[in-house]
């Protein structure tokens, strides 16, 4: 006589148990992996910023100083990221640009379109999409072109009202980031002994993501009306340039203490876990905290104002 066995199947109980323990594991699991993803891609903007770091030595050793921040002669405006090409493997790119117009003439907007992988980080929202826009004048006048957006600023004045909310006194000289563009530097090339606080010391590069969106402190705003030239100081190949400035806890009101990660406006911006990644002229990039005091930024964002005491703050 053959005896039929019944295979016992799971029970609903059963089944849920199993569900509710891998809903468990994913979620223990997935903020590590999610942590891992940003820290790669964290240490691959670090990479970038030491990469145009490299470029800028090597355009100092070629040529005796660092580039300006910008070019603003009328005709043939552009930034420092023109400059640096063909220090930054990229000979083909600066080839095909046409440094004697200006970075929005119809004959740039091919080059100018070009993603740059090292002027992008990879925390950053946007897709490659999102980095092509219309390129507009200062006051808002279009040009009928467009750019690629970069991820990466230098600044080339300070604010006065930020120094003033640093509690150090600041004199109208001592205001002057490495590529300073004010009166009587503007479009000069700058020598790296004109950075007497010390090459360890002194910020050149930093992240300022998300252009041409305004983003205050890691919420996207529906509008851009208050971020300052939001297109003409957006793309790899415009002046990609802006005033260092401390802002209140809202990201709106410049002159106060916060330093990093409240605007992206006038401010350094990224989109990592509670900080941002800067360089240095001596080389080096590193990752600061959001916490760091606008004291300290300003120390290290001065190039000879002997203030390095606040920058070991």
């Amino acid at each position: 006589m053959t005896t039929i066995r019944n295979k016992r199947a799971f029970t609903l109980v059963e089944l849920l148990v199993v569900i509710a323990i891998i809903g468990v594991l994913v979620a223990l699991l997935l903020p590590a992996v999610q942590a891992a993803r940003e820290a790669s891609r964290r240490a691959s903007c670090l990479n970038n910023m030491r990469q145009l770091m490299l470029g800028f030595q090597n355009h100092a050793s070629a040529k005796g100083a660092f580039p300006p921040a910008r070019i603003n002669a009328a005709g043939r405006q552009h930034g420092w990221f023109v400059d640096l090409l063909p220090y930054l493997e990229q000979a083909t790119l600066a080839n095909a640009y046409d440094d004697t117009k200006n970075f929005y003439a119809p004959e740039n907007e091919a080059a100018g379109n070009t993603p740059l992988p090292i002027a992008i980080c990879a925390s950053s929202p946007q897709t490659p999409t999102d980095r092509i826009n219309p390129l507009t004048a200062a006051g808002g006048m279009p040009f009928n072109t467009t750019g690629f957006a970069a991820d990466y600023s230098v600044a080339y004045l300070l604010d006065a009202a930020s120094a003033v909310a640093t509690g150090v006194q600041y004199g109208s000289d001592d205001l002057r980031p490495v590529l300073y563009g004010g009166p009587g530097e503007d479009d000069l090339p700058h020598p790296m002994k004109w950075v007497t606080d010390g090459l360890s010391y002194t910020t050149l590069i930093v992240e300022q993501a998300g252009r041409p969106d305004h983003y205050l402190l890691n919420a996207k705003q529906s509008t851009n009306s208050k971020l300052q030239y939001p297109t003409w100081w957006m793309a790899w190949a415009s002046q990609r340039i802006f005033v260092f400035q401390g802002y209140d806890g809202s990201g709106l009101t410049a002159g106060a203490a916060c330093a990093v990660n409240c605007s992206n406006s006038q401010g350094i911006y990224a989109f990592h876990p509670s900080g941002a990644n800067v360089s240095f002229c001596d080389g080096s990039a590193r990752f600061i905290s959001q916490e760091i005091s606008v004291r300290t930024m300003f120390a290290y964002m001065t190039r000879a104002a002997d203030d390095g005491v606040y920058a070991d703050e």
